[in-house]
């Protein structure tokens, strides 16, 4: 498992004062953008740790965010186009999708139907990536059962049919 956790990607700034708009790949925008909070921007290859002052939403994927000690655009231009990580915590019985990349997707009678590769987060919608195919994450209906300790996903099979179909 990672260290780190993309939650984010730097996509333009926003004013003269330091603002960046970021495009959010996360559910828990409060727990890791609220005042105070450190995230880490992979720049040049090295995670560069900066403390979060305030956000506001710009919509429903992406918010405006202003950095503590960030107060002019000429610090913060070189990491547009970067990526925000927080610390991946340890935590029962809750799994990130990062985590899911390179799991096989397997149907019911226990064929393989691809590896993950990647994953996208559209709006309120959730993708994974199965041998260049997107198919939509949805927990219950799409997904019979982890396999953790395989690396397995085991997709219903309407799971299946939308693999097929897509």
């Amino acid at each position: 498992m990672e260290k780190y956790l993309k939650i984010g990607h730097i996509t333009s700034t926003r004013g003269l004062k330091g603002e960046v708009k970021v495009y959010i790949i996360t559910n828990d925008v409060e727990e890791f953008f609220s005042k105070d909070k450190e995230v880490f921007i992979l720049f040049e290859g090295e995670y560069i740790p900066f403390t979060c002052a305030k956000f506001t939403y710009a919509s429903n994927n992406t918010l405006f965010l202003n950095f503590k000690d960030i107060n002019d655009i000429n610090q913060i231009e070189k990491y547009v186009k970067s990526d925000i990580y927080t610390i991946k915590k340890e935590l029962k019985d809750k799994f990130y999708l990062s985590d899911l990349i390179g799991y096989e997707v397997i149907n019911l009678k226990g064929e393989l139907l691809g590896k993950i590769s990647s994953y996208y987060i559209n709006g309120e919608r959730i993708y994974i990536e199965v041998e260049g195919k997107l198919i939509p994450y949805i927990y219950k209906i799409m997904i019979e059962k982890y396999d953790e300790e395989n690396k397995k996903i085991i997709v219903t099979d309407y799971g299946e049919e939308v693999f097929k179909n897509a």
